[in-house]
């Protein structure tokens, strides 16, 4: 299972989220929202804009080095990795 425990972002806009289970802070200019939530899987839409990528075990992987934009990339957990979502 993936356990998502927070969620950071710069901007607000339509769709991002503002309330969260565990709390909701503003802190230099980025938001948090602590959370406990698990999924199986987590499917995703790779965006049009560069940038967009995952952190694993130190190391930057974008999204396009795995799916074009615009289409679905399904990441699934192994035990004991842990990783960062960016941009």
């Amino acid at each position: 299972m993936c356990r998502l425990y927070e969620l950071r972002y710069q901007s607000c806009g339509v769709g991002m989220p503002t309330e969260a289970e565990e709390g909701f802070r503003l802190d230099q200019g980025i938001f948090s929202l602590a959370m406990d939530r698990r999924f199986k899987n987590i499917p995703l839409v790779v965006s049009i804009l560069e940038g967009h990528g995952i952190v694993v075990k130190g190391i930057y992987q974008p999204f396009r080095n795995w799916a074009r934009p615009e289409e679905t990339l399904v990441l699934k957990p192994r035990r004991g990795l842990v990783a960062t979502f960016w941009r």
